[in-house]
Order: structure tokens, then sequence, then C-alpha cells
């Protein structure tokens, strides 16, 4: 893992779905990753998709500096927010910066950082989002600098695993409507499956287990003995590959322990067609995939794991795909394959995602 070290990034999972969360999910979010971002003002924002509005629910300054009202803030966000058309339309990637859509002096001259972001005291902002329904949600980090790799490192790594939290979240306080996400699987303390989507089992492990709501023995198996290994020895995120288990559809199968017991999170394999359309802007099949795993957050380190080559080949393949696309840096070229691949869909509200096979996803919390 390039820049951010595996235990803050197990911490703070470890947070998001091991501590039980009484109140206000956004604001136990914020505390968890402000306190590790050089940020001065913090908040979280609601996109309705359906309507195109946008209202900040809420804006905390940690130095103790003076806010602006909040309906005139909004009033502000509603008609000049850059990031606005990104959240509506699904692009980008799940980190969103000021610095990859401008430069410092274009934002800069934009009205919208004249009178809003200037008298706070802040140059940058950095977005992170999940879709969940019709709705954007959206945390904002206000800073006096751009972001640094390690801090865009560990916001790309944590950014998947929002969505899960949150309707793990709703799931513990009786919220969740419609039925469990597309990739969870709740167990029991000894691993056996409680509950999940009355379809998953037979998309991911058809056959009779599926049926009898039993997931295959191999994998079973594996969850008994990572149970088994961490009572005695500490709780901690386990994750596998699955390619021995019979799974094609599957890249890898996480093991989380949260506040109610255990839930098992499903990692689509790779699909084609993204990386057909990434193909299609000059680079070869093996730079398109390591650019749609860099596009959705993935260091060279990780890239490598799921591709199954060294770190130094990811290096150099990303080296060709700057040259290529003509980009100074990763996040450049990350925005670029985002807008070729929602090119390729129609511009409403995003109805599928990078890694999930279904036509109509809106809730697998792995939106790019």
């Amino acid at each position: 893992m390039d820049g951010v070290g595996s235990n803050t990034i197990s911490e703070i999972l470890f947070r998001l779905y091991g501590q039980p969360v009484e109140d206000d999910f956004f604001a136990h979010v914020l505390a968890l990753l402000e306190g590790r971002l050089p940020t001065s003002v913090s908040g979280y924002s609601l996109t309705r998709l359906d309507t195109r509005a946008t209202e900040k629910k809420m804006l905390r300054h940690l130095r103790g500096g003076s806010l602006p009202d909040l309906d005139r803030f909004n009033r502000s966000v509603q008609a000049q927010h850059p990031f606005l058309d990104h959240y509506f339309s699904n692009s980008g990637g799940p980190l969103l910066c000021t610095t990859d859509l401008m430069s410092e002096e274009e934002w800069q001259n934009t009205p919208f950082y004249r009178e809003i972001y200037r008298p706070l005291g802040v140059v940058h902002e950095a977005s992170v989002r999940f879709y969940e329904a019709e709705s954007c949600f959206s945390f904002e980090f206000l800073l006096a600098e751009p972001l640094d790799q390690d801090a865009r490192g560990l916001l790309r790594l944590v950014a998947p695993h929002l969505g899960n939290a949150y309707r793990l979240h709703q799931l513990q306080h009786g919220q969740l409507s419609g039925g469990l996400l597309d990739n969870l699987i709740l167990l029991s303390d000894e691993g056996g499956v409680m509950d999940c989507s009355t379809a998953l089992l037979e998309r991911y492990f058809p056959g009779d287990g599926a049926a009898k709501r039993r997931l295959p023995q191999a994998i079973h198996q594996w969850i008994r003995k990572k149970i088994s290994h961490n009572a005695s020895n500490g709780w901690k995120a386990a994750q596998d590959t699955v390619a021995a288990c019979g799974a094609n559809s599957l890249r890898s199968l996480s093991l989380i322990r949260h506040a109610g017991g255990y839930a098992l999170l499903l990692d689509a394999a790779l699909p084609t067609q993204p990386v057909d359309a990434l193909m299609g802007m000059g680079l070869t099949k093996r730079e398109a995939e390591v650019l749609l795993w860099v596009a959705q957050g993935k260091q060279n380190s990780d890239v490598a794991t799921v591709l199954d080559i060294s770190t130094a080949t990811v290096r150099k393949h990303v080296e060709h795909i700057l040259q290529k696309l003509h980009c100074e840096t990763r996040g450049a070229a990350a925005q670029m394959a985002m807008q070729a691949i929602n090119d390729q869909r129609p511009n409403s509200i995003p109805t599928r995602c990078l890694t999930c096979t279904e036509s109509e996803c809106k809730s697998c919390g792995d939106l790019p």
C-alpha cells in the first residue's frame, strides 16, 4: 500500500464497521476522517439527483472560525459549485479535488471561491462521496494546501466503504428498506448465513447451496478459520481471493467484524466493458486494466496484487498511460478514464458501477 499505512486503514475500517453509531452517522465519519487530513473546515451535503438540488447538512470550522449562514452557503453552492455536475453525472471517481478540475489560479478567480471560501481562509476543497437510492452523499474537506498523495490515497481506499457502512448503520437501526445491499451477506457468530438479498447467493454461488441459503463449503471453512484466528489474536479485517472456491464472478471476499456481528463483502471480478472503453483511448488492454483500477483509487501495490504483476511493472504502465493521455498526474488520467466510461452511459442518475455485472445497480457501494 503506497504512502498509506495498513494500520491506519484498518483502524478506519474498524471504526466504520465495528463501532456502533447511535445517532449521526455523517458526523461520525467526519470526525473519523478530518483528524487525519490537514483540513480546517469540514462538512457533508446531500444532493438529490432527481431534482438536482443540493443541501449542505453540516458545516463546521475546526479552528473556531466564523462560518457563513447555511442558507446563503446553500444558495451559492446550488448556483456555482464546480463539483455539482460531477455529482449529478457520477463522473470523476469517488474523490474529487479542485486541483483535479482546474488550476489554483482558475479556482481563485471563480465567484464561488471569492464569495465563500476566501472569507473562510481556505483555498482548496476535496470531496469524497457515495450514492444511495436517488441521492449523492458527499463529505467535504476545505484546506489551505492541496491534498498530498498520502491523504488522497487514504480517501480513495476508504471511499468504497462509506456506502456499505452507511447501509449497515441503517440496518442496525431498523431504517434500511428495500432489502440488503447487493454485495453484503450478514453472518452469525459461527459464520452461517443470516441474511442477504434474495438473488445474491444464486448470482455468485449458483447451485443447491444457494437455494438452501448456504455458502460453498470452501468459503464457509475460510470464514470459520478467520473468525477462530481473530478471536484468539485480536480482530482485524480479513480479506482473501476466492479463485479456488469456484466463484468466477468474484475477485475477493472481505470479512468484517461490525457492532452486530459479521458481514461478508463481495468484491466482483473486473468487467470487460470499461476496459474496452479505455482501450478506445489508445491504450493497450493491460494499460486499460491498470488505469481502470487506478481510477478506482487503487495504489500501485494494490493494482499489482489484483493483476498479478509486479509493482515495478504497474509503475511502468502508469508512466506509459500518462504519456499517451498527455496527463501530468494520476488524478488527471483517472478523470479522463471516468469520463470515457461515463460517455458510454446515459447522462442521468447513475445505475451501474464499474465492478458490478448487474444492469441496475444502485446500492452496491462501489460506484466510480
